[in-house]
């Protein structure tokens, strides 16, 4: 599956309470599609977050909205 974006190679934080770990994050139609190794999936944009915290799924308070963070700077 093709996806829009697909943030590779972060430090995954998702909130669940599990400890961080390497991997990828697949984004279709605006949602978080996959989270996992997505090295067989195929992005129209791709970002190489090595080295940066991603929490796919963040829900801001100060700006009220789900956002896609890289550490530094978010996307929303």
């Amino acid at each position: 599956m093709a996806m829009d974006l697909v943030i590779r190679n972060g430090t995954i934080v998702d909130g669940n309470g599990g400890p961080a770990f390497v991997g990828d994050v697949g984004v279709k139609d605006g949602l978080v599609a996959q989270v996992g190794d997505l090295a067989d999936v195929m992005g129209v944009e791709e970002i190489d977050a090595t080295g940066k915290h991603v929490m796919p799924g963040a829900y801001f308070a100060t700006s009220g909205r789900r956002c896609f963070c890289v550490v530094p700077g978010c996307w929303c």
